[in-house]
């Protein structure tokens, strides 16, 4: 099947939108006219986008400007409420089918075009959730992006009773950051010292303890717990991601040094059950160069091609932050997720390709969003396990609704039950249990 669809004008701008709804939702392809009379000629389903009807059986998305852009400007923002939902870019046309350019509000959220703009950025030079307009508008626990194609999807059945759509599938991704492999053991005597001497003059006598008692060989490493979340994956039949960080030693960059033996003796065996990713430092964010080498690193102690990455600190700024990912051939980045909130950064549960705006091209970088971090709800949020488990279960339940990517991010760290974590283990072994049932029980989705 081939959707029929008229615009006044073609841009890249529109050609991605279509190329993202008619690949994620249609499953088809689409014809684009930019003639009345060939537009007119061509087959149903028929789709109009300018500014009147045309055909008295077509779908009609009224349009506004921001798609004709060439340049990134800040349009006006003015959310109301429409069948449900929030939308904005209002344009009313008598005859539409829907009051406000779909198009323009889907590529408006898609690109991050406001995160192009200025803002005020956080510690990390990171741009935050409330800076979004999901957030102030309220719709960030929402994949806005897919419920309102879900819409047009309807208004198409509903002209075109003959539309045959295949089904969509709901997808569970889980992904782990290891960021310190271990907390006490395979670090050089003079980071052991350190943690030693800052634990006694802190007066943290429980850890010193057990820093003894690991180094003794008397106890387990706490943050070692690769053995219970293997038996998780396991137990739930899921086939998670790993993505390592390689970086060298910095304020923020602390894991153990890939010289050490121990540690490429790890990465080797958990690659041989697990896809890999890299997790650039904090410090190779603004640095390219620094990318490459720890991208390198990987291949070199794992003999397997590195194309997935996630930043630490989930820091990414555009256009600088995929250009780099690029650069160094990386194809999926798995960072669009805020880390003091959780929900839909880019308002999708679905992957896309990241549109370059200062370009105005699509790229061949596969965005896979992220929906809920462990330390957002932990530290950023300050929720307790059990609210925790609650937000998780909104979540998954609005993810499965649009049936899109449920995309996780856990550390290893996490798991240890004490202190903050303490019960963060049943956190996540529900949340698992939860997308069993939705796998034995397919008409939840």
């Amino acid at each position: 099947m081939s959707l029929s669809i008229y615009s006044s004008f073609s841009s890249p701008r529109l050609t991605y939108i279509l190329d993202f709804i008619c690949a994620e939702f249609l499953h088809c392809e689409y014809h684009l006219f930019t003639s009345v009379e060939q537009y007119q000629q061509a087959s149903a389903p028929f789709l109009n986008y300018s500014q009147q009807r045309i055909l008295s059986e077509e779908c009609f998305i009224p349009s506004c400007n921001l798609l004709k852009e060439r340049k990134i400007l800040a349009p006006v923002i003015q959310t109301f409420q429409h069948d449900g939902l929030v939308a904005f870019f209002r344009t009313e046309s008598p005859t539409a089918d829907f009051p406000f350019d779909l198009f323009a509000l889907q590529f408006f959220l898609l690109s991050r075009l406001e995160e192009y703009l200025p803002f005020k950025p956080d510690a990390h030079q990171r741009f935050g959730a409330s800076e979004s307009t999901a957030f102030k508008s309220k719709f960030l626990h929402l994949p806005l992006v897919d419920l309102w194609a879900l819409k047009l999807v309807d208004q198409l059945k509903y002209r075109f009773p003959q539309l045959q759509l295949p089904n969509r599938a709901f997808r569970f991704l889980p992904t782990y950051d290891i960021d310190m492999a271990w907390s006490y053991l395979h670090k050089n005597n003079y980071r052991f010292l350190g943690g030693f001497l800052k634990d006694l003059f802190n007066g943290n006598f429980a850890l010193l303890g057990e820093r003894i008692r690991v180094k003794a060989g008397f106890q387990s490493d706490p943050y070692f717990t690769f053995s219970y979340m293997d038996k998780l994956h396991q137990k739930f039949h899921i086939q998670p991601y790993y993505f390592w960080l390689l970086g060298d030693r910095g304020t923020y960059d602390k894991n153990i040094s890939t010289k050490n033996l121990h540690f490429q003796k790890l990465l080797k065996k958990q690659s041989e059950c697990y896809e890999f990713g890299i997790h650039p430092s904090y410090q190779s964010n603004e640095n390219q160069e620094l990318l490459k080498v720890e991208k390198n690193r990987l291949e070199e102690i794992i003999g397997k091609t590195i194309f997935r990455s996630r930043q630490h600190f989930l820091k990414l700024r555009f256009p600088d932050t995929y250009r780099s990912l690029l650069a160094a051939n990386i194809q999926e980045d798995y960072t669009m997720g805020y880390p003091e909130e959780i929900g839909f950064r880019a308002s999708t549960a679905c992957p896309f390709f990241w549109y370059d705006l200062e370009k105005e091209e699509q790229s061949t970088l596969k965005v896979i969003p992220l929906a809920i971090m462990d330390v957002s709800l932990q530290q950023y949020m300050g929720l307790s396990p059990a609210e925790a488990i609650e937000k998780i279960k909104e979540l998954l339940t609005t993810t499965r609704k649009v049936k899109g990517t449920f995309s996780t991010l856990w550390h290893n760290t996490s798991f240890v039950e004490r202190e903050a974590w303490e019960g963060w283990r049943r956190v996540y072994e529900t949340m698992l249990e939860e997308v069993v049932i939705e796998k034995e029980n397919p008409e939840l989705g």
